[in-house]
């Protein structure tokens, strides 16, 4: 029986090898889809509270995580389109006409059009505008398969989040009870350790909400006040931004209300007005930094920290997690403080008693 033992711990340290190897390319993929399924979670018990239907209370969930973010995408597209119109209005009718004849020159179309071929034939022996075709082309290509590589990814983490919060307890239950022998150990285990990440990520995307709610507040009540050369552009855009800025550790709403605090002391410069703007430029440095940055942090960030983790090594995962990860890192470090912690207080005071 011990050789038999010996031969299935094993074979299972090769199928562990090869899962590692199956699954670490879409390392962010299944990080991300944790990400979801612990915002997503909280609706999908209500749901399962009223239907009773598992797989309908999992894709209504995922819904409700995924119509927001399209909501946003479209208003960015939107305003990228609004934008994208105005410069193109913004260019001198001239200077359109320079382009309409540089192209025309280019594929010869003021030529003998009687015989078309000919045409098409003297406009491949322009070596210099088919190379520039072929270039546009490459480039072309390159993004319409990264932007189906994005939509092949979204689509992983939403599968993957599905499956997670459906047949999440009996995973656990798999983990705790069939792969681990101590099942005491490995319940408190795995139980304070699914608690921390839950105030972790669903409170992360709870604190950004409120600061995008409040960003708005104050951007729209600034715009109100402020002289037309110190209106914010899109200042729902910019609110949502502010929230999603507040995910960043450490740095957070800065990385928005630095760049808008320089655009917004140009704008003051530019039109000579610095000494009469300095009251509404105070007001906004006072109001982003008190309202949008501080109040979030100080009233939800007790509530949404994990318990029992060290608070200096949570902040230094926020660093470290990025650095080793990239984006996912964000993601990654915290959950990796957790499993640590989590083994220190609980597994290894168990080992020492056996």
């Amino acid at each position: 029986m011990s050789a038999r033992n010996h031969i299935w711990g094993y074979y299972g340290i090769i199928l562990a090898a090869l899962l590692f190897i199956l699954v670490a390319p879409f390392r962010d993929v299944i990080v991300y889809s944790v990400f979801v399924y612990y915002i997503a979670r909280p609706f999908y018990s209500i749901m399962l509270r009223i239907t009773r239907l598992k797989t309908f209370s999992s894709i209504f969930s995922l819904i409700i995580v995924i119509l927001p973010i399209i909501a946003i995408i479209i208003y960015t597209a939107n305003i990228g389109a609004i934008e994208l119109a105005k410069y193109a209005e913004s260019i001198p009718e001239e200077q359109k006409s320079q382009y309409v004849d540089m192209v025309i020159a280019k594929i010869n179309i003021t030529e003998d059009m009687s015989n078309p071929w000919d045409s098409l034939s003297t406009f491949g022996r322009d070596k210099e505008f088919t190379a520039s075709l072929m270039n546009l082309f490459k480039q072309s290509t390159g993004y319409f398969f990264t932007f189906l590589g994005f939509v092949f990814s979204i689509f992983l983490i939403f599968l993957i989040s599905f499956y997670l919060i459906r047949d999440g307890k009996k995973i656990r239950n798999l983990l705790e009870e069939d792969i681990f022998d101590n099942q005491g150990v490995a319940e408190n285990y795995f139980a304070a350790t699914d608690k921390a990440l839950f105030r972790i990520f669903f409170g992360n995307i709870l604190n950004a909400i409120i600061t995008a709610i409040l960003a708005m507040i104050v951007y729209n009540l600034f715009n109100t006040y402020a002289p037309l050369h110190l209106q914010l552009p899109y200042p729902i855009l910019l609110a949502i931004l502010t929230g999603v800025a507040s995910l960043v550790p450490m740095i957070g709403v800065k990385l928005v209300w630095i760049p808008t605090i320089i655009y917004l002391a140009v704008n003051s410069f530019v039109a000579g007005t610095v000494f009469g703007d300095a009251v509404y430029l105070a007001a906004f440095l006072v109001a982003v930094n008190v309202v949008v940055d501080m109040i979030p942090d100080f009233a939800l960030r007790p509530f949404v920290s994990a318990r029992g983790v060290h608070t200096g090594a949570m902040m230094l995962s926020y660093i470290f997690g990025p650095l080793v990860f990239g984006i996912s890192g964000i993601f990654i470090g915290p959950m990796i403080v957790v499993l640590a912690s989590n083994y220190a207080k609980i597994v290894l005071p168990a080992l020492k008693e056996k």
